[in-house]
């Protein structure tokens, strides 16, 4: 605190509040800085008062990364078996509220009867979703390119992570031995493997129901 209020107050001497323009203004004896830069980052919203005494107090401030901070909407991640039958395609679609499972068959060719998509959907807890959040390194995740190696090359399985945030939304393609996102691709892959899980179960007590083994 000491030394944010020392950095504002040399600002302030080598920088006149005249100069700051539309960015901070004085006013009953406060002084408002918008937005100023103060090493490693950025104060926003910074508001100091001139005391009787000549001394300036620090009333309020704000970190610019706080101020910024993303409203993550719904995360998307799955993955595609590469050359398979059956089932081949699964992924799951996590907002606040619920976690919804589908599974999407391949089709090896127009003849071929079609098998149906599958969806299960749960709900989930907001501090679930708040600790899957907090799992997500934005400044890393950004600079990553779209596709990442060869996914689907020579048949091989592929996989996908699609962030939807502010007003817009980033998806990235990637091979399994080149993994983004640490311990997000993990948490993401066990949410998956467990809603996958719960569908086997499900499927198989239905199966017991209507033989009549259960």
């Amino acid at each position: 605190m000491k030394s944010l209020i020392s950095t504002l107050l040399l600002l302030l001497l080598l920088f006149p509040p005249l100069s700051w323009s539309e960015n901070a203004y004085f006013s009953e004896n406060i002084l408002s800085i918008e937005e100023v830069s103060v090493p490693p980052g950025k104060i926003v919203n910074a508001k100091l008062k001139l005391a009787e005494d000549g001394r300036w107090d620090l009333l309020q401030y704000q970190y610019a990364e706080e101020q910024k901070q993303k409203e993550v909407r719904q995360i998307a991640f799955g993955f595609n078996s590469g050359f398979c039958f059956g089932y081949c395609n699964t992924h799951v679609l996590i907002n606040p509220y619920k976690i919804t499972l589908t599974k999407i068959p391949n089709r090896l060719n127009s003849a071929d009867e079609q098998l149906p998509n599958i969806i299960t959907e749960v709900t989930q807890s907001i501090d679930s979703w708040n600790s899957l959040v907090k799992l997500i390194d934005f400044s890393s995740f950004e600079s990553l390119p779209d596709t990442i190696g060869c996914p689907g090359c020579a048949d091989a399985p592929s996989y996908f992570i699609q962030i939807d945030y502010d007003n817009k939304n980033k998806r990235i393609v990637f091979e399994e031995q080149d993994v983004p996102g640490g311990e997000l691709f993990i948490r993401l892959n066990q949410i998956l493997l467990e809603q996958d899980a719960n569908l086997q179960l499900g499927i198989e007590k239905l199966y017991r129901v209507q033989v009549g083994t259960l």
